[in-house]
């Protein structure tokens, strides 16, 4: 199963990185150690001004879309507050830090001007940064020699041991992403990071324990944020200005609180770590504000199609968000009030508006179909419909083949339809349509990376896709496949669409049949009518009746006045039943309890009838049987027996002949 990875991840990361460094820089720079040592008070302002000005840039890149241009531009900052980080961390012979630093810039940069949106940089460099340290610990005795480490010196192959166990699981979750496994323990990378931190808590050395712990929260929290749903276009928009001005705000506060604890002696500087943890908590109350305010715009400003589903799953931010807030619900600015009632107005009207799409589109195709008896040519109207409402790539009509056990392209329409040219076949033991047809359920696919089964078409490129079995009569006709080339292109409300298609699709099929079969019965009545000769009058029947109920073998029999069978007559190829039919006609117990119907009966399975304990069946695809008594006058004179329905094996059509 492959995983996705979002970009927004390293942005926020290195905006945490650095927001938090930048403010323990400004703010309690007597927890640095010798970190600082050697820089001048203005230095140290200069320092902290740059860092947090590249942490607002970075985090700028997660709630607005940025072109590639501006994110290279940003790169250059951000590239040169951690360069000055590797540096400080470097020079205080602080390994642990500046290796960590070094390979979150090297990461960083690949990415931006690599730009493969499919590999994830951040989990490589942790995976390195890990190996690394792991291996520095182990192997380096003079790794851990600065004064500020010897606190951890007493457990330094104990975490060796963790950095290089946890690293090699999260690079197994990367190496082999279908291993479930591995993906749910790889974010056991950041143990080690938290064992570091919990080493220096009690001193406490800001310098070591700030980036283990940005760097553990932000790896563990980071799939509960939901970042897609924050990101606004860029523009000049009134929203827009949501995040400058929370940023000035942070700005502004900072600057009155160094300006408030210039001059407190030394043994005052408790005030600076208390104005370190309040500002530490600003930063997250302001960025949580700026999040829920882009998420109820972008509610706002995006398509309302998008949220036409009920049953929507909200992200665990949005659920967090909405137990935080719940109590205080009544005390909303009216203008968020308003807001959340025109959007609910919006998305019930364009819920309205989709419903009678969907009515009229399925009106138009039942109307095209009322007057099309051919079944290719319905499949291929209810693609041709399905690829013109939905906008998608592709739209195919399958039939089942019960005894190759494959289903065959019947009909295709869209603009990768060649890739199921006439003649394509797929075995229903594998690939999502398949599953759909031995579980008889509609399948969905929002992202066929993630589907184990997905077997793609040839040629195709499809990341969103829905199989709908049809099914009639609890048989399984065929199945009905949709593509997109788009993810997560399909709501709950599409799924009901196309299943309604597919049950128009299959009504059409049954009443064209009913048509074939009228016409057939009609047709027969001039060769019936006018045949003088009893046996050919029960060849014909036997004929007709294959045809009509669509058989796979026939046997009919008449009975003579004296009691005994003086016709028969088959049709289809099944050497060894046939044999079994014609062998002692009078004592068949099979026959004998044709002859004793008043009405037509099935047997679901010949072979456990107690009435034919012996049969011999040429193939189990002939185990389904119908009878079919033959009465003249309310006498029976006759039986029909039809083994094997054609495309399957069991009757559902009962017709008295």
């Amino acid at each position: 199963m492959k995983r996705t990875f979002s970009s927004d991840t390293y942005h926020f990361l290195l905006a945490s990185l650095l927001s938090a460094s930048a403010q323990s820089f400004f703010l309690a720079a007597h927890r640095q150690g010798d970190l600082l040592q050697g820089i001048s008070s203005l230095g140290i302002v200069f320092l902290s001004a740059l860092v947090f000005s590249s942490s607002i840039l970075s985090l700028s890149l997660v709630f607005f879309t940025g072109s590639e241009r501006r994110q290279k531009q940003i790169w250059f900052f951000v590239f040169v507050a951690l360069a000055f980080h590797i540096l400080l961390y470097a020079r205080a012979f602080r390994f642990v830090e500046a290796l960590l630093f070094f390979v979150l810039t090297v990461g960083y940069s690949l990415k931006i001007w690599q730009r493969n949106a499919t590999k994830n940089y951040l989990a490589y460099a942790i995976v390195i940064a890990n190996i690394a340290i792991g291996s520095g610990f182990i192997l380096l005795p003079g790794f851990l020699n600065s004064p500020v480490y010897h606190p951890a010196l007493f457990v330094k192959n104990l975490l060796g041991l963790i950095f290089l166990v946890t690293a090699s699981i999260r690079l197994l979750s990367l190496l082999r992403p279908e291993k479930e496994f591995y993906y749910r323990f790889s974010k056991s990378v950041v143990l080690p990071w938290l064992g570091w931190a919990f080493v220096f808590a009690r001193i406490p050395e800001l310098s070591i324990v700030v980036p283990s712990v940005v760097l553990s929260a932000t790896l563990l929290t980071s799939s509960l944020l939901p970042f897609e749903k924050v990101r606004l276009p860029e523009n000049r928009m009134f929203g827009n200005f949501v995040f400058p001005a929370v940023s000035l705000l942070q700005v502004l506060f900072l600057a009155l609180v160094y300006y408030l604890i210039q001059g407190n002696a030394p043994s005052l500087t408790e005030k600076n770590d208390i104005a370190l943890l309040s500002s530490f908590l600003l930063s997250l109350i302001l960025l949580y504000s700026v999040m829920k305010s882009h998420s109820m715009i972008h509610k706002l400003i995006s398509d309302p199609t998008e949220h036409l589903d009920k049953n929507e799953k909200k992200t665990n931010f949005e659920k967090f968000s909405d137990r935080l807030f719940a109590p205080v619900q009544e005390l909303l600015p009216l203008s968020e009030w308003q807001a959340k009632k025109i959007q609910g107005l919006s998305d019930i009207l364009s819920k309205e508006k989709e419903s009678a799409r969907q009515f009229t589109m399925l009106g138009e195709l039942r109307k095209e179909l009322d007057d099309q008896y051919d079944d290719p040519v319905a499949a291929q109207l209810a693609a041709n419909s399905i690829v013109r409402y939905f906008r998608v790539g592709i739209a195919a009509v399958f039939l089942y083949d019960i005894e190759s056990q494959e289903v065959v392209v019947l009909a295709s329409a869209g603009e990768m339809k060649a890739s199921v040219s006439s003649g394509y076949r797929q075995k229903i033991n594998r690939g999502m349509i398949g599953r759909a047809a031995r579980l008889r359920k509609t399948q969905i696919s929002n992202d066929t990376e993630k589907d184990q089964d997905y077997i793609a078409f040839p040629n195709a490129i499809l990341f969103s896709e829905i199989d709908i079995p049809l099914i009639n009569h609890g048989h399984l006709k065929g199945i009905l496949t949709i593509g997109s080339k788009e993810k997560g292109a399909f709501s709950a409300a599409d799924v009901r669409t196309l299943e309604a298609i597919g049950e128009e699709l299959l009504n059409n099929w049954e009443r064209s049949g009913y048509n074939r079969r009228l016409g057939a019965l009609i047709q027969s009545n001039i060769p019936l009518s006018t045949a003088l000769n009893t046996q050919s009058v029960i060849e014909e029947v036997a004929n007709l009746t294959r045809k009509t109920i669509e058989a796979r073998f026939v046997f009919a029999a008449l009975f003579d006045q004296d009691g005994s069978f003086s016709r028969t007559s088959s049709v289809g190829y099944a050497p060894a039943l046939h044999e079994f039919l014609s062998r002692h006609l009078s004592t068949n117990r099979l026959l004998e309890a044709a002859l004793d119907a008043k009405k037509p009966f099935r047997v679901r399975d010949i072979r456990k009838y107690k009435h034919a304990p012996s049969i011999t069946l040429d193939h189990n695809m002939l185990r389904g049987l119908i009878v079919m008594p033959l009465r003249l006058h309310g006498v029976n004179i006759g039986a029909i027996l039809g083994f094997g329905k054609q495309g399957g094996v069991f009757f559902t059509l009962f017709l008295r002949p």
